[in-house]
């Protein structure tokens, strides 16, 4: 199933065609217009999932290597999500864009960038996530896969995971600290498309992990003891500040009581690791003065870890 189409020659989506134009071409299943897919050429015929429109390979038809006849009805919903996210917000979105080696599942122009969404509900080879990756960044300025589940390639490329269900939620993927120890709180599908179209979501690869960052909401530690300088916590800011783009006004600056290695800010901790800085001042989320380990708030138990 597919939502583009070659209907008379012409590629069609489905979900922008008006109404009596998708209801006469729906009503003819079977039969009347010429409906090709545009990975195989082989005919289709109109159908529709509740709210979702599609094109279905008739039986038997499709060559046994086009992509589209493959990718299930999950998949197809959240790629409509996704254009649908993207145009919300002014954005020109085209599903299922062919480009010289490969096919990118969304592609999205904003404010002068071109960005690819991409939906990734099956298994897939971390060689063939990051191959795929660096095609498309041949073609666009960014490329963000949304998945489900634990996968083994979505720390190596820019990734969200997303709720197992409905696939409407953000819950992985996304931090508030450029250490990669505080993730934001769960938030819709919709929300994290706008903050990687506007680029407050920034991805900060690593050598074994790669996240993003919120940019909006994002907290940085600012070292004070009787052992740092003024000199090294301003240091520290400025590091900050220029990795991200943003000044120090647009900054949740907290002091902390020890004295982390700076660049530790910077690099996400091995797994398992036991390592805790103690922040101390008020939380980003509810004002309440906190003293405990990494966002334990006194006041506001929803802002944690």
């Amino acid at each position: 199933m597919t939502l583009t189409a070659l209907i008379d020659g012409e590629r069609v989506e489905a979900a922008t065609l008006n109404r009596s134009d998708w209801e006469s071409i729906y009503a003819t299943r079977r039969r009347g217009a010429d409906i090709r897919c545009p990975g195989c050429i082989a005919r289709m015929y109109a159908q529709q999932r509740g709210d979702t429109r599609l094109f279905a390979h008739f039986p038997g038809e499709h060559s046994v290597t086009c992509v589209l006849a493959a990718e299930s009805p999950e998949h197809q919903d959240l790629k409509s999500h996704l254009v649908e996210s993207a145009r919300k917000i002014g954005a020109t979105a085209q599903v299922e864009y062919i480009v010289d080696g490969g096919r990118i599942d969304v592609l999205v122009e904003y404010k002068g960038r071109a960005s690819a969404l991409e939906a990734q509900l099956s298994r897939l080879a971390v060689a063939d996530a990051v191959d795929r990756t660096t095609t498309y960044l041949s073609h666009v300025d960014s490329v963000t896969w949304f998945t489900t589940g634990r996968r083994d390639w979505a720390s190596r490329v820019p990734a969200l995971g997303l709720d197992t269900t409905e696939r409407r939620t953000v819950t992985s993927g996304v931090f508030v600290d450029m250490a990669g120890e505080i993730p934001k709180a769960e938030h819709p599908v919709s929300a994290a498309v706008h903050g990687v179209l506007e680029e407050s979501y920034t991805y900060l690869p690593g050598e074994d992990i790669g996240y993003f960052v919120d940019r909006s909401s994002l907290i940085s530690t600012h070292v004070r003891s009787e052992r740092t300088t003024t000199e090294r916590a301003q240091g520290a800011v400025s590091d900050i500040c220029a990795r991200t783009g943003l000044d120090v006004s647009q900054l949740h600056l907290y002091e902390t009581q020890s004295v982390p290695d700076i660049d530790a800010l910077f690099t996400p901790r091995a797994a398992g690791g036991t390592t805790k800085t103690i922040l101390v001042g008020d939380c980003p989320v509810c004002g309440g003065t906190r003293e405990r380990p990494w966002g334990l708030c006194d006041a506001c138990s929803t802002w944690r870890r």
